[in-house]
């Protein structure tokens, strides 16, 4: 190879190396991230889910509740499955009505429903659902005994909207599509014109700060509102999505979750002009709140002192808050805590951002 060439490669080596945030954000964040996400995905833990259990019969419930490794407190069933050598998985029984289970449904809190009507056994989940599916399969297994051996309950796939998998996620989707588009399209720009001077050059004209802050904002909530409008757009006729509460509670909630969004990003991007550290500021917020928050799957899945820490992140109140509206028909009074909530989280975070913000 030319001299030239492998001495260009030693510089940008060196310029790499140089700068120890970049170090760490790109060897060192990955690193840790797969470590924590393969123990808590990859080792034998103990997982939990919850089923919902409609059922007349107390003789059945009782037959059910006298098994081994099986528990009850109040309505509460407790089905612990598996050893330490194949995992353990610990199924949380609610004892509930119809009413109650489709509701449990909706939110996300149970993935099947398993109802006993005169001796007959029926599961019911969505077909699309992998975690409905996996309980059925472990559950069924487990309650035939004696005679019923060979029998099988029967399965009663859900399609009435409202209580699929898609209506479940679309709302988690569109809100997940606005943290995602906030802070990368605007902190992650704001950070590379500051590494280019392009913040220094703009300050030096007779430009105002709030025009330049307000204008970037404002554009970014247009391109969300239209974002937006093409995800649902096509749930609606692919899908067959509808909204079951009013379009102004959507719109209220969209623009408190883009407020918070934005506070958030301007707190990121407040300091540094690096874009390697710029990218893993950005990533060590989204990637958590993706995968804790409920987007793809429930997050009462998790042990609840977990599932407390995780309420607290702004991506679950206001997905949780939009699928309430969508699915539930929430009206604006309901969802008005949670309104004002990510309002007043992004004006906090967008104050301290402001007080701290580098223009070079």
């Amino acid at each position: 190879m030319p001299r030239s060439f492998l001495q260009l490669v030693y510089i940008h080596v060196l310029e790499f190396a140089r700068e120890p945030g970049a170090i760490f954000w790109s060897f060192f964040f990955p690193v840790i991230m797969a470590w924590g996400l393969g123990i808590a995905f990859s080792s034998k833990m103990e997982t939990k889910r919850n089923v919902a259990l409609i059922c007349n019969d107390t003789t059945f419930v009782h037959d059910l509740q006298g098994r081994q490794n099986t528990s009850r407190k109040d309505s509460v069933l407790t089905i612990v499955l598996g050893n330490s050598t194949s995992g353990i998985t610990r199924y949380e029984v609610y004892i509930t009505s119809r009413a109650s289970a489709n509701l449990m449904l909706k939110r996300g809190v149970v993935a099947l429903i398993i109802e006993n009507s005169d001796g007959r056994i029926t599961y019911q989940f969505d077909a699309r659902n992998n975690e409905g599916q996996l309980s059925y399969l472990q559950l069924e297994q487990w309650i035939k005994t004696g005679d019923d051996i060979l029998k099988r309950g029967e399965i009663s796939f859900i399609s009435q909207k409202g209580i699929r998998y898609i209506d479940f996620l679309i709302p988690g989707m569109l809100a997940m599509n606005v943290m995602s588009s906030v802070l990368w399209g605007v902190s992650y720009t704001t950070i590379e014109r500051r590494s280019k001077k392009l913040l220094r050059r703009m300050v030096a004209t007779p430009m105002r700060k709030w025009e330049y802050m307000g204008a970037m904002f404002f554009t970014r909530y247009i391109l969300c509102i239209l974002e937006g409008l093409a995800t649902f757009a096509l749930a609606r006729w692919y899908f067959d999505v509808s909204i079951e509460g009013s379009m102004f509670t959507v719109f209220m909630l969209f623009t408190a979750g883009f407020i918070s969004f934005a506070g958030i990003s301007v707190l990121v991007s407040s300091r540094t002009a690096n874009t390697y550290v710029g990218n893993g500021l950005i990533n060590a917020v989204v990637m958590p709140m993706m995968l804790l928050s409920g987007v793809f799957f429930s997050y009462h899945n998790y042990p609840d002192t977990m599932v407390a820490i995780i309420k607290l992140l702004p991506l679950t109140s206001f997905a949780d808050a939009m699928r309430s509206v969508f699915i539930e028909g929430s009206c604006l009074y309901s969802t008005l805590p949670t309104i004002l909530g990510l309002t007043a989280s992004g004006l906090v975070f967008s104050f301290i951002g402001l007080k701290i913000f580098k223009w070079h």
